[in-house]
């Protein structure tokens, strides 16, 4: 079954059912760059379907450092060592009083009110996922709580947060790191996460080969 699209009006979401999102989440990301990052492509799951020309970016987390290796690097096969060694792990939280509401997309109560279903967590399209996220930005909400398409068991949380596109850097925002980042940047993803892959989901990453000159 798919799920509907999003009323019109913007006003029929005022009582759409949000999350307390009280905890740290977690993003994977490329060294070279901030992990508050709120990009604008048009081509992910909630961003803005105007791309560029659009109001708000995105930025991905998830509920769990499983969760953002998943939604980040499952992806590829094989997944390369240089590959996860360009990546870094952050630890963030939302600044306190800066975030308000987030659409809770999980929630039981959108089944009969709004006629969403799974598939808008999993769709491999976008386009309906996209139509929600440029409504509830127009409703109010600052971002979506899902479920991570990548998890087979569909059972780890991920939240899109809606912000002003681009690096949010040093200044004030709507994130921040959740703990002291250490000398030299964030930090690289760790082994035992990599050995906790390899274990429950069977993701090996491939050593880099050395050339033969």
């Amino acid at each position: 079954m798919t799920s509907n699209f999003p009323p019109e009006d913007p006003r029929e979401l005022a009582d759409f059912p949000t999350a307390e999102v009280q905890h740290s989440l977690f993003r994977i990301h490329r060294a070279a760059r901030d992990a508050r990052y709120f990009g604008m492509k048009g081509v992910f799951r909630w961003d803005d379907p105007r791309g560029a020309n659009g109001e708000f970016g995105t930025c991905y987390l998830a509920e769990s450092e499983t969760g953002a290796f998943l939604e980040t690097l499952s992806g590829f096969s094989p997944l390369s060592e240089q590959l996860v060694n360009d990546r870094r792990m952050s630890e963030l939280q939302f600044v306190p009083g800066a975030v308000g509401r987030i659409a809770d997309v999980t929630h039981e109560s959108v089944v009969g009110n709004y006629g969403i279903f799974g598939d808008l967590s999993a769709d491999g399209s976008y386009q309906l996922s996209q139509q929600w996220a440029l409504a509830l930005w127009k409703a109010g909400f600052n971002g979506v709580q899902y479920r991570a398409q990548h998890h087979p068991g569909f059972s780890e949380t991920a939240v899109a947060l809606f912000g002003p596109p681009g690096e949010q850097g040093s200044g004030p925002g709507l994130l921040e790191y959740g703990k002291p980042e250490p000398d030299g940047g964030p930090e690289p993803i760790s082994e035992a996460l990599l050995d906790e892959m390899k274990r429950r989901f069977k993701i090996l990453v491939v050593p880099a080969v050395p050339l033969p000159w």
